[in-house]
């Protein structure tokens, strides 16, 4: 049993884990805490406009659209809430393993959050980036310059996206590769 856990909460650890399989379960823990935060949040905004009803959508039945319609077998998103067009907004954005995106901006800030595979996320003239797990997650400032790509060996990656002030856009940076 957890003590600190909320009334009517009980946990009980039936194994010990090692250092990294502890590290694992936090990181997933996390992540999925990081997630539906962000999904709270927007969902929080709306409600209070009366334009949310409540939905439940197992992953299965998530509606993946190309990103960019010119390329139908590119990057993929679902919408989560909100509309691309206009803020608050948030969507899965699924990407390939081995995908790079070119150095670009945006016009306003967004956070995101990797919920499956390894990302990165870099800065012009960075050479030392950081392998972002399942779990990570970075706050973008609007119009800095930076690259993503899905480094995952294998598979996709998964990447939750939230814009809570202005609408989605991409503005390519000279084309040059970040990573």
């Amino acid at each position: 049993m957890c003590p600190d856990a909320p009334s009517g909460y009980q946990f009980q650890v039936t194994e010990e884990l090692g250092m990294k399989e502890e590290r694992k379960v936090t990181v997933v823990a996390l992540s999925l805490s990081g997630a539906v935060l962000l999904f709270a949040a927007a969902q929080a905004a709306d409600s209070k406009k009366g334009k949310v009803a409540d939905q439940v959508v197992p992953a299965a039945a998530t509606v993946w659209q190309p990103l960019d319609p010119k390329m139908p077998d590119g990057p993929q998103a679902a919408t989560i809430w909100g509309s691309a067009n206009k803020a608050p907004y948030g969507f899965f954005l699924k990407v390939k393993a081995g995908t790079q995106f070119p150095l670009h901006s945006h016009t306003y800030d967004y956070d995101a959050v990797v919920v499956q595979g390894e990302w990165k996320h870099t800065y012009t003239g960075e050479t030392d980036s950081v392998v972002l797990p399942v779990g990570s997650h970075w706050h973008q400032t609007g119009k800095k310059v930076h690259g993503d790509g899905c480094v995952s060996q294998a598979g996709e990656c998964i990447v939750l996206v939230s814009y809570p002030r202005g609408k989605r856009d991409f503005k390519p940076a000279g084309g040059k590769k970040a990573m």
